[in-house]
Formats: C-alpha cells, sequence, structure tokens
C-alpha cells in the first residue's frame, strides 16, 4: 500500500482503503505481525487511514503517528490521551498488543472453522442428541438392495394412511415448503405411519400413547425441537417438528434419498437402509396416499364406466 498524505484523503476515501486493505492478505499479515520486516510501514499507514476516517479522535496538528510508534484503531482498548507538550496522539503498548493478538486468535479460530469437517456420528444416542441439539454432523447410512419394499404391507391399513394425508395434506404442504422440505416426503411418512400403526390412534385418545399421530413421533424425544416445546398432541404443532426432524436428518446424511432419511427416521442409529426406508420410498414413488380408499362392501372400478 502506498504512503498517503492526510489532507490528501476524505473520510470516505480512507474508509475505502480500509476496507481494501482487510481483503489484502499480504498487508494484514504484515500489520499483525511485529517480526514481519514491513509491521512498521503497515502500522503507519493504518494508523494514517484512520487518522482520516476519525480525525475528531485524534489531537494536535500533527496528528501523523510516525513509524515505530503504536497504531491506533477504534476497537483497541487503551488508555490513550493527547500528549500536551507534542500535540501527538499517544497510546498504551498493551492495548494495541492486545487488540493484535486478539485479532489474530479470532483469524485463527474462524480458519479452523471453516477448515473443520463436521464429525461422523453413527451411534443412536448421539444422532438423537445432535438432532435435538442442531449440532454439525454427518450420519453415515448405506443403501442395502436387500431392503423389502413390501414390509408390513399384510398389516397396514391403506384407508388409515391415505385419509391421514388428505386430513392433513393442507397442514404438510405450508410447513414443508417454509423449511425447504418435499412436501411429499412428508406424505409418505405419514401415510405408512399411519398405514401400519393405525392400532396405536385409541392410545393417544387415552392419554396413554408413547408416540404421537398424525406423525406418529415421541414426544419425550422430539417435542424439544420447538421452542418453546411443542405439544405434539396439537397436529399442527406435530407435523411442525416432524418436518423440522426430517429436515435435521436430511442436512446430515451425504447424498441423501427418502429411503436413508425415513430409515433413520425409524431407528436413529441405521447405518444401512432399513426395510421401513425402503417401504417408504416405494409409497413416495407410487403415491400410494393418493389410491382410491374403498369402503367396507364396495368394490374399486378397474374398468370404464
Amino acid at each position: 500500500m502506498k504512503r498517503v498524505k492526510l489532507h490528501a484523503l476524505s473520510p470516505e476515501s480512507a474508509q475505502r482503503r480500509i476496507n481494501a486493505a482487510k481483503s489484502n492478505k499480504p498487508f494484514m499479515t504484515a500489520l499483525l505481525n511485529r517480526d514481519h520486516r514491513g509491521h512498521s510501514e503497515a502500522v503507519w499507514q493504518w494508523t494514517r487511514l484512520h487518522e482520516a476516517v476519525h480525525p475528531e479522535t485524534f489531537h494536535g496538528e500533527n496528528r501523523a503517528i510516525s513509524p515505530g510508534r503504536r497504531a491506533w484503531h477504534p476497537d483497541v482498548p487503551s488508555t490513550a490521551e493527547p500528549g500536551r507538550s507534542q500535540g501527538r496522539f499517544q497510546i498504551t503498548d498493551s492495548g494495541i498488543d492486545d487488540w493484535l493478538a486478539d485479532r489474530a486468535r479470532k483469524a485463527a479460530e474462524s480458519r479452523d472453522e471453516e477448515e473443520q469437517e463436521p464429525p461422523v456420528v453413527n451411534m443412536s444416542a448421539d444422532r438423537i442428541r445432535i438432532l435435538q441439539d442442531n449440532m454439525p454432523a454427518r450420519f453415515e447410512i448405506e443403501e442395502n438392495g436387500n431392503a423389502d419394499p413390501n414390509y408390513g404391507v399384510w398389516r397396514s391399513s391403506h384407508p388409515a394412511g391415505a385419509n391421514a394425508v388428505r386430513r392433513h395434506a393442507t397442514t404438510i404442504e405450508q410447513e414443508a415448503i417454509r423449511q425447504g422440505v418435499d412436501p411429499d416426503w412428508v406424505k409418505a411418512i405419514m401415510y405408512v405411519e399411519n398405514a401400519h400403526g393405525f392400532y396405536g390412534v385409541p392410545f393417544q385418545a387415552l392419554g396413554v400413547a408413547d408416540t404421537l399421530f398424525p406423525m406418529n413421533i415421541d414426544p419425550e424425544l422430539w417435542s424439544v425441537l420447538s421452542d418453546p416445546p411443542a405439544d405434539l398432541n396439537d397436529p399442527e404443532a406435530n407435523i411442525r417438528n416432524a418436518v423440522t426432524l426430517i429436515r435435521r436428518i436430511t442436512e446430515r446424511v451425504e447424498e441423501p434419498t427418502l429411503a436413508k432419511v425415513a430409515s433413520i427416521w425409524n431407528f436413529a442409529g441405521a447405518e444401512l437402509v432399513r426395510d421401513y426406508g425402503a417401504r417408504i420410498q416405494d409409497v413416495h414413488e407410487n403415491r400410494r396416499w393418493e389410491e382410491p380408499v374403498v369402503r367396507r362392501g364396495q368394490m374399486r372400478r378397474t374398468g370404464p364406466n
């Protein structure tokens, strides 16, 4: 950075130079490293620019701080006072040293945060804690060609699954879009949870259920996904927290598919796609919740009217 004359700089021009200097790595290295051969020159330039931006802070006609003196910065804690005899702005060594050390520490911490990979977490209890606290992590889970997409079909109730999705479709659409989740992923999970777990609905009405519909989630684990914790007996809160859970799982799975996400939804410690995940993937691909619901005594029409 070329030396500049104070009278030639407006506050706006000086501020632009300061902003440019902050992104100038060689200059900032010299400024922050006292052992750098260009440290004194960088300090001098840095000080002059701040004199131009904050002239009211400096006193006396001779405002310049010569090379070798300490520089000034608005954030530097110090006991600086104007010199009475020379009309110069003095500043303590400890103030600038502390500030330079703090800047270097923060820069190192910022680099560490950018470069640090999130930890791989595969234990069920650890994943639950990560999801509850929304902490960075990677969940490893692999595809599984042996997972059964017909898992539990024989004991499922299509009307229970389809009706649940239709009843809550508007809430699903609104909440999923708000959180950036595919609404059809939520519908597929809700369909399976209700089609396979329909027998648990009466227990919720009696207040003795461990998991709560319409998404069939555990309130002890997942009510805390809202702040304050949500009452998951409320269908809208239930769906909202379920969408949050789906989103947080998806964010932590590499190359996420619905089968992977649903497997971890079903069992937090899953490291291989489960039958449950394959079932939900099949429901999603075939949009089972849109199939007609046939009442007792009726037959589904398969031919022309």
